[in-house]
Protein backbone atom coordinates (compact mmCIF):
# COMPACT_ATOMS: atom_id res chain seq x y z
CA UNK A 1 0.00 0.00 0.00
CA UNK A 2 1.78 2.98 -1.17
CA UNK A 3 -0.25 5.92 -0.99
CA UNK A 4 -4.02 7.63 -0.84
CA UNK A 5 -5.02 6.75 -4.60
CA UNK A 6 -4.08 2.97 -4.20
CA UNK A 7 -7.70 2.18 -4.20
CA UNK A 8 -8.48 4.31 -7.21
CA UNK A 9 -5.67 2.85 -9.26
CA UNK A 10 -6.50 -0.80 -8.28
CA UNK A 11 -10.23 -0.22 -8.95
CA UNK A 12 -9.55 1.17 -12.27
CA UNK A 13 -8.71 -2.71 -13.00
CA UNK A 14 -10.84 -4.61 -11.36
CA UNK A 15 -14.47 -4.13 -9.34
CA UNK A 16 -14.37 -4.48 -5.62
CA UNK A 17 -15.34 -3.39 -2.80
CA UNK A 18 -12.08 -1.19 -0.06
CA UNK A 19 -11.57 -2.55 3.17
CA UNK A 20 -10.08 0.89 4.74
CA UNK A 21 -9.19 2.56 8.08
CA UNK A 22 -12.34 3.78 10.27
CA UNK A 23 -10.60 6.99 9.95
CA UNK A 24 -11.09 8.09 6.12
CA UNK A 25 -14.82 7.85 6.95
CA UNK A 26 -14.51 11.46 8.17
CA UNK A 27 -12.24 12.73 5.25
CA UNK A 28 -13.81 15.48 3.36
CA UNK A 29 -15.52 14.14 0.10
CA UNK A 30 -13.80 11.02 0.28
CA UNK A 31 -15.72 9.65 3.36
CA UNK A 32 -18.96 10.52 2.28
CA UNK A 33 -18.80 8.95 -1.02
CA UNK A 34 -17.28 5.59 0.00
CA UNK A 35 -20.21 5.17 1.95
CA UNK A 36 -22.43 4.79 -1.14
CA UNK A 37 -19.92 2.17 -2.15
CA UNK A 38 -19.22 -0.80 -0.32
CA UNK A 39 -16.41 0.32 1.45
CA UNK A 40 -15.97 -2.11 4.53
CA UNK A 41 -14.53 0.24 7.18
CA UNK A 42 -12.22 -1.20 10.48
CA UNK A 43 -10.92 0.50 13.72
CA UNK A 44 -7.48 -0.77 13.33
CA UNK A 45 -7.03 -0.68 17.31
CA UNK A 46 -10.11 -2.50 18.15
CA UNK A 47 -10.63 -6.32 18.11
CA UNK A 48 -14.32 -5.86 17.95
CA UNK A 49 -14.16 -4.10 14.73
CA UNK A 50 -11.50 -6.04 13.59
CA UNK A 51 -13.48 -9.15 13.61
CA UNK A 52 -16.59 -7.52 12.25
CA UNK A 53 -14.76 -5.87 9.19
CA UNK A 54 -13.86 -9.97 8.68
CA UNK A 55 -16.97 -11.48 8.96
CA UNK A 56 -18.01 -8.57 6.20
CA UNK A 57 -15.30 -9.46 4.30
CA UNK A 58 -16.32 -13.16 4.14
CA UNK A 59 -19.91 -12.32 3.85
CA UNK A 60 -19.39 -10.09 0.46
CA UNK A 61 -17.10 -12.68 -1.05
CA UNK A 62 -20.36 -15.74 -0.39
CA UNK A 63 -21.85 -13.06 -2.20
CA UNK A 64 -20.00 -12.95 -5.32
CA UNK A 65 -18.16 -9.83 -4.60
CA UNK A 66 -14.45 -8.79 -4.69
CA UNK A 67 -12.64 -6.88 -1.59
CA UNK A 68 -9.67 -5.43 -2.10
CA UNK A 69 -7.19 -5.56 0.94
CA UNK A 70 -3.97 -3.70 1.67
CA UNK A 71 -2.42 -7.15 4.01
CA UNK A 72 -0.10 -4.53 5.06
CA UNK A 73 -2.58 -2.51 7.29
CA UNK A 74 -0.92 0.93 6.57
CA UNK A 75 1.28 2.69 3.94
CA UNK A 76 4.63 1.86 3.15
CA UNK A 77 7.28 3.94 1.07
CA UNK A 78 10.20 0.88 1.23
CA UNK A 79 11.32 -1.03 -2.13
CA UNK A 80 9.49 -3.73 -0.95
CA UNK A 81 6.26 -4.56 1.20
CA UNK A 82 6.27 -4.30 5.19
CA UNK A 83 4.94 -7.64 7.30
CA UNK A 84 1.51 -8.67 6.58
CA UNK A 85 -1.35 -8.73 8.77
CA UNK A 86 -2.52 -12.35 8.73
CA UNK A 87 -6.37 -12.08 9.66
CA UNK A 88 -7.87 -11.81 5.97
CA UNK A 89 -5.45 -14.83 5.00
CA UNK A 90 -6.45 -16.78 7.91
CA UNK A 91 -10.22 -16.18 5.98
CA UNK A 92 -9.15 -17.22 3.08
CA UNK A 93 -7.43 -20.27 4.15
CA UNK A 94 -10.62 -21.35 6.17
CA UNK A 95 -13.87 -20.28 3.60
CA UNK A 96 -11.44 -21.60 0.83
CA UNK A 97 -10.89 -18.19 -0.81
CA UNK A 98 -8.71 -17.26 -3.44
CA UNK A 99 -6.18 -14.67 -2.85
CA UNK A 100 -5.03 -12.63 -5.99
CA UNK A 101 -2.03 -10.91 -4.73
CA UNK A 102 -1.66 -6.72 -6.71
CA UNK A 103 1.58 -4.98 -7.10
CA UNK A 104 1.27 -1.65 -7.32
CA UNK A 105 4.12 1.20 -7.96
CA UNK A 106 4.14 4.60 -8.82
CA UNK A 107 7.54 6.11 -10.81
CA UNK A 108 7.67 9.26 -8.94
CA UNK A 109 8.38 9.67 -5.22
CA UNK A 110 6.14 12.09 -4.87
CA UNK A 111 3.32 10.25 -4.95
CA UNK A 112 4.14 8.22 -2.20
CA UNK A 113 2.46 8.61 1.36
CA UNK A 114 5.64 9.29 4.02
CA UNK A 115 5.10 8.93 7.06
CA UNK A 116 4.17 12.38 8.66
CA UNK A 117 2.18 13.74 5.93
CA UNK A 118 -1.27 14.15 6.61
CA UNK A 119 -4.16 13.04 4.79
CA UNK A 120 -4.74 16.50 3.52
CA UNK A 121 -1.82 17.48 2.24
CA UNK A 122 -1.40 13.65 0.29
CA UNK A 123 -4.73 14.50 -1.01
CA UNK A 124 -3.60 17.24 -2.55
CA UNK A 125 -0.21 16.28 -3.53
CA UNK A 126 -1.88 13.63 -5.58
CA UNK A 127 -5.15 14.98 -6.94
CA UNK A 128 -3.03 18.10 -7.59
CA UNK A 129 -1.35 16.85 -10.23
CA UNK A 130 -2.30 15.93 -14.13
CA UNK A 131 -0.79 12.75 -14.38
CA UNK A 132 0.27 9.88 -12.43
CA UNK A 133 2.12 7.17 -13.70
CA UNK A 134 1.60 3.76 -12.13
CA UNK A 135 2.34 0.21 -12.55
CA UNK A 136 -0.08 -2.46 -11.58
CA UNK A 137 0.88 -6.35 -11.75
CA UNK A 138 -1.86 -9.39 -10.87
CA UNK A 139 -0.20 -12.54 -9.74
CA UNK A 140 -1.99 -15.95 -9.84
CA UNK A 141 -4.93 -16.88 -7.30
CA UNK A 142 -3.63 -18.58 -4.21
CA UNK A 143 -5.31 -21.00 -2.70
CA UNK A 144 -4.88 -23.50 -0.10
CA UNK A 145 -6.16 -24.05 3.63
CA UNK A 146 -2.22 -22.95 5.51
CA UNK A 147 -2.87 -19.03 6.11
CA UNK A 148 0.91 -18.38 6.91
CA UNK A 149 2.03 -20.18 4.06
CA UNK A 150 -0.90 -18.00 2.13
CA UNK A 151 0.47 -14.86 3.36
CA UNK A 152 4.02 -15.46 2.57
CA UNK A 153 3.00 -16.40 -0.93
CA UNK A 154 1.35 -13.72 -1.98
CA UNK A 155 4.17 -11.52 -0.40
CA UNK A 156 7.28 -13.18 -2.15
CA UNK A 157 5.03 -12.57 -5.51
CA UNK A 158 4.44 -9.11 -4.71
CA UNK A 159 7.92 -7.90 -3.54
CA UNK A 160 9.24 -9.84 -6.52
CA UNK A 161 7.09 -8.09 -9.01
CA UNK A 162 7.56 -4.81 -7.27
CA UNK A 163 11.25 -5.22 -7.70
CA UNK A 164 10.84 -5.69 -11.46
CA UNK A 165 8.75 -3.05 -12.42
CA UNK A 166 11.31 -0.43 -11.05
CA UNK A 167 13.96 -1.47 -13.17
CA UNK A 168 14.62 0.87 -15.79
CA UNK A 169 11.14 2.70 -14.59
CA UNK A 170 11.16 4.30 -11.40
CA UNK A 171 12.64 7.72 -9.98
CA UNK A 172 12.00 6.81 -6.84
CA UNK A 173 15.40 7.04 -4.72
CA UNK A 174 15.22 3.98 -2.21
CA UNK A 175 17.03 3.97 0.78
CA UNK A 176 16.84 -0.06 1.29
CA UNK A 177 16.03 -3.32 0.32
CA UNK A 178 13.28 -3.61 3.03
Amino acid sequence: HRALLDFFVVLHHVKAFVLSKAEMENFPILGPASMHTGVIFVQRNNKNSRGAARKSIVDAIKQGRNVLIFPEGTTNTGRTTMEFKIGTFEEAAKNDFPIVPVALEYQSERDLWYKGTSTVKMFFLQYGKLITNSKVSFGPALKGDDAEQLMKDARKWIDGALIESQKDWSKVNYETDE
